[in-house]
């Protein structure tokens, strides 16, 4: 990757335009004498009659570097220069005279408003060029010109604002930006599709290595103007989107997990309903309104899950969000096995302390336990026990749900709990999030979360809470 520079204007160090008027003058007065003491130097090789084209070329440097006013006082006092040294003595004061003087003052005057216009034109040209280094400079978002062959003629300043990197370093470093293969071959393609279709535009979201070698996504756009007159290039177009991309990743998470937690409420509702269905057609009452306090215990789960779905930031902002009451943990342990046995078969049994008070959100505490049963269902052989087992440890609660299932390899125990780690198993389905789920649950309460396990030999999960939650929360 090479970065080829513009050319810079290499006359702009005369330009005396922006001076005081003294600097003005004073410039003036010297071109005018030096005109003149190269025309008396030269005049036996000069003709005579062609004494103007020195007074041609100051009035020209005049009306270019100082001003359209001080290239006519330039040619003015040439004029008389040259009309008492050189045309009257050699015709005398006659028509001759007359008509070249008038010639050269025409001419001077065309020259003098030409060499003007064309500052004045340059100097708009220069204001623009500004204006828009200017706006370029400080925009947050990315430009580059590059050659059918991929050489870079122009990049912005922002891709230092972007990468931290400045353009030695991104010419010095390469494809070494892009921290994948499959990043670079991204760019690499996209660029080649376009390079051979005049105008096709193309648009791609690719990661990249900042300067702390961090990865961040940029948002590239490459547009073919190789035909434009004026570009005869490939316009790179890019901008810095990780904030988006990591957002839209945290959405797909969260609806991930919101599809995961609907599962087990949604089982148990429509267990049920045929329950219901049952009961109704046996006429027995007693039964349909227990079914029905239950079904509608089911249905505001899910709703609450739906609301969650439909106003949410992220999963961990929702974490925040808690509904502190107090209640028995016999409760909780009692909802959990309700939503849990709704979907599998495997039997469970509960040992120690269940009847402390807790102050807690209910609903997550009973999710994070719903989750540990159905993780040690999906890994233990169907109709298997399950065994909770609930004790006080100084100001914690001790929840500990131990499987007899196939255990886990040493080498996952350390990713265990992170979102998406699976271990896998011909039983097990989903996005391995869990574990995640119960990890951050248990993190907003401030408690520990852990497994031990072999493989083989199945695993305990267990988890901690402050006995009084309250604390938490102030």
């Amino acid at each position: 990757m090479i970065v080829e520079s513009q050319p810079g204007d290499h006359f702009s160090r005369f330009d005396l335009s922006t001076e005081n008027t003294l600097v003005k003058i004073s410039a003036t007065l010297l071109l005018i004498i030096i005109a003149n003491f190269l025309k008396f130097i030269l005049k036996e090789y000069i003709s005579i009659g062609t004494p103007f084209l020195i007074y041609f070329a100051i009035v020209m440097a005049c009306g270019r570097f100082i001003g359209f006013w001080y290239a006519v006082f330039c040619f003015m006092v040439c004029g008389i220069i040259a009309a008492i040294f050189f045309i009257i003595p050699e015709h005398g004061f006659g028509l001759t005279a007359i008509v070249q003087l008038f010639i050269y003052f025409i001419e001077s005057l065309f020259i003098a408003v030409t060499a003007s216009g064309f500052t004045k034109a340059l100097t708009t040209v220069k204001i623009n060029i500004s204006n828009f280094k200017l706006l370029v400079s400080h925009s947050e978002d990315g430009i580059a010109r590059i050659s059918k062959e991929g050489k870079i003629f122009y990049i912005s300043p922002a891709i230092e604002k972007i990468t931290g990197l400045n353009k030695e370093e991104l010419v010095a470093g390469g494809f070494n930006i892009f921290p994948e293969e499959k990043e670079r071959k991204l760019v690499a393609e996209s660029f080649l599709n376009v390079i051979n279709q005049p105008g096709k535009s193309i648009t791609i979201v690719h990661g990249y290595n900042n300067k702390s070698n961090q990865k961040k996504w940029m948002e590239t756009i490459f547009t073919n103007h190789l035909n434009v007159k004026g570009l005869n290039a490939i316009v790179a177009n890019f901008r810095d989107v990780t904030e988006r991309v990591e957002a839209d990743m945290k959405k797909n998470d969260f609806i991930g997990i919101a599809a995961h937690e609907i599962k087990n409420p949604l089982a148990v509702v429509m267990l049920k309903a045929e329950l219901l269905e049952n009961a109704l057609l046996e006429n027995n009452l007693e039964e349909a309104k227990e079914i029905i306090t239950n079904f509608s215990r089911g249905t505001q789960k899910i709703s609450q899950l739906l609301n969650e779905l439909l106003d949410f930031s992220s999963f961990e902002t929702m974490l925040k969000k808690m509904d502190f009451t107090e209640f028995d943990l016999h409760t909780i342990i009692e909802g959990s096995l309700f939503t849990f046995r709704a979907a599998y078969n495997n039997h469970v049994e509960v040992r120690g302390e269940t009847r402390t008070k807790i102050f807690a959100d209910q609903f997550r505490v009973e999710q994070l336990l719903v989750n540990l049963l159905t993780n040690a269902a999906k890994y233990s052989p169907p109709e298997s026990i399950v065994t909770v087992t609930c004790s006080i440890e100084k100001e914690f609660i001790k929840i500990a749900v131990k499987d007899q299932g196939i255990g886990i390899p040493q080498s996952h125990l350390p990713f265990i709990f992170n979102k998406f780690h699976r271990v896998k198993n011909d039983r097990s389905r989903g996005f391995g999030l869990g574990l995640y789920i119960c990890s951050e649950i248990v993190k907003a309460y401030n408690g520990e979360i852990g497994v031990q396990s072999e493989e083989g030999k199945g695993s305990v999960f267990w988890f901690t809470l402050p006995v009084n939650i309250k604390d938490v929360t102030n």
